[in-house]
């Protein structure tokens, strides 16, 4: 009976948007549960407008900016967040005792964000993202930070601008959206994983075995969401003097954050890195 629940998942769920896009990116489920409000004081809102193939899509972002030359790090956040609910989790809290500057932004439908949503659509945003971020800090080192699935983005647009950025920060990631799926999944044929994900193929593994700067990875050992074993896989793509990746024991995907030494990790990454 299961090797033919793909074929009712297919025609179930309609042509307009694959699988794929609607299990990886539920955008309805934080724009429901964290509505956009104002930022704290200290952090400033602003939108990008983005040019993109089929329609320009519209970039809602949050960014703090001091007057120091500390380094800056661009967040990409989860499939189950927006920037609203990074606030009410604390995460800017912690951005913040980091004692640099940052910027978090949504990807498209996300939060107040407009547009597509895919891969191509998410990689247009980070681009954009990065390259406000440069313009607005300028001489600043820049960090990229991903979390779950935001990890694919934050790994392309690392790779696209590897000579300016300064490290790379990896918060439970994923190889491939084929492992992603086969393993959660592993009853469907390869050619049905192959067009569940045609147009969000995230091929992070291929991607980062030519980066040739730091990166800093936490994955926990009890991860049901994106197994270990995934973020193992992509961690042994780099090349091993760049990376340190660290196996979260007795933490899954949600509780990451709350590891002790989770933030501290990340301080001594950046101080290490930029010095």
């Amino acid at each position: 009976m299961k090797r033919y629940l793909w074929l009712i998942l297919i025609y179930s769920l309609g042509t307009h948007a694959t699988i794929f896009e609607r299990l990886a990116y539920p955008y309805w489920l934080p724009n429901k549960m964290h509505k956009i409000k104002e930022p704290p004081k200290t952090i400033t809102s602003h939108s990008i407008k983005v040019p993109f193939q089929t329609a320009e899509l519209s970039i809602h972002l949050w960014f703090r900016k001091t007057n120091s030359h500390k380094p800056v790090i661009i967040y990409f956040h989860g499939n189950a967040t927006n920037i609203e609910s990074l606030n009410k989790l604390y995460i800017l809290l912690g951005l913040e005792n980091l004692g640099l500057d940052f910027v978090v932004f949504d990807y498209p439908l996300y939060g107040l964000s407009k547009g597509t949503l895919n891969e191509n659509t998410m990689i247009a945003s980070g681009q954009a993202v990065f390259d406000f971020t440069q313009k607005t800090f300028p001489d600043r080192p820049i960090f990229i930070w991903g979390r779950s699935i935001g990890t694919g983005p934050a790994i392309k647009i690392t790779h696209d601008n590897s000579s300016k950025v300064r490290g790379l920060i990896l918060t439970s990631p994923f190889d491939n959206s084929f492992g992603l799926v086969k393993t959660r999944f592993n009853y469907l044929p390869e050619k049905v994983i192959n067009f569940v994900i045609r147009r969000n193929t995230w091929e992070s593994s291929k991607r980062v075995r030519s980066l040739k700067l730091p990166v800093l990875i936490h994955h926990g050992s009890n991860d049901q969401v994106i197994t270990h074993k995934q973020g193992m896989k992509l961690g042994n793509q780099f090349p091993k003097e760049n990376v340190k990746f660290i196996s979260v024991e007795g933490f899954g995907h949600n509780d990451i954050f709350e590891y002790k030494f989770f933030w501290k990790d990340i301080r001594q990454f950046i101080r290490d890195t930029t010095q």
